[in-house]
């Protein structure tokens, strides 16, 4: 028996649901976390993992929310970056948000960033950069795999990281990427309009 058995089939929908799932991992208990270990067939370890991640998240996110409303009191106008990006700093996640920055600097249309899965950080791109695999190849982390496509780079974690070590990973993505001599076009997403479009009202 797998353990699907036991699992009302409500309970089985709602353990493919990926903000079900997150729930779970940040504040569930004993019988829910077993449950979705027999549903998943996840190790124990795997679940811990997931978990400390999970609950890491939910602590940046609640952080970021608490910033994010006084920058709007206190500091509402936006930085000419802020503008090209369409998203306040205080929107990005901190331990991506310095090579979010310095990769638009370098000229990189990112618009994705931060979390992704339940052991995992994403950048993604706008735009297609051909030749990222290669630039990235070499870099070799130990507990970390690193996927890179044209147009984002990703890596998952087989160990729990800290904020600030998450961080110096990507300082070490960032660093192998080239400055494009070239400024980075504006992000025009519709949050990133919207985004925009409020900035001239305030």
């Amino acid at each position: 028996m797998d353990g699907r058995e036991s699992i009302p089939r409500q309970e089985e929908q709602n353990l493919t649901n990926e903000d079900v799932v997150t729930k779970i991992l940040e504040n569930g208990d004993d019988t829910e976390l077993e449950r979705l270990k027999k549903f998943h067939n996840l190790t124990t370890e795997q679940v811990n993992l997931f978990r400390s991640f999970a609950r890491l998240r939910l602590e940046i996110h609640q952080q970021m929310e608490v910033k994010l409303k006084k920058r709007k009191k206190e500091n509402p106008i936006a930085t000419a970056e802020e503008l090209t990006m369409g998203a306040y700093e205080e929107n990005i996640e901190p331990q991506v948000r310095r090579t979010v920055f310095n990769l638009r600097r370098k000229g990189y249309a990112t618009y994705e960033s931060g979390f992704h899965g339940f052991n995992g950080q994403i950048i993604s791109f706008e735009k297609k950069y051909p030749g990222l695999q290669q630039l990235i190849a070499r870099l070799k982390i130990e507990g970390i795999e690193i996927k890179v496509k044209e147009n984002s780079i990703a890596f998952t974690c087989q160990h729990f990281l800290k904020s600030g070590e998450i961080e110096n990973v990507w300082q070490k993505i960032e660093a192998l990427l080239p400055d494009l001599k070239e400024p980075v076009e504006i992000c025009n997403l519709p949050q990133a309009k919207s985004f925009r479009e409020k900035q001239k009202i305030i």
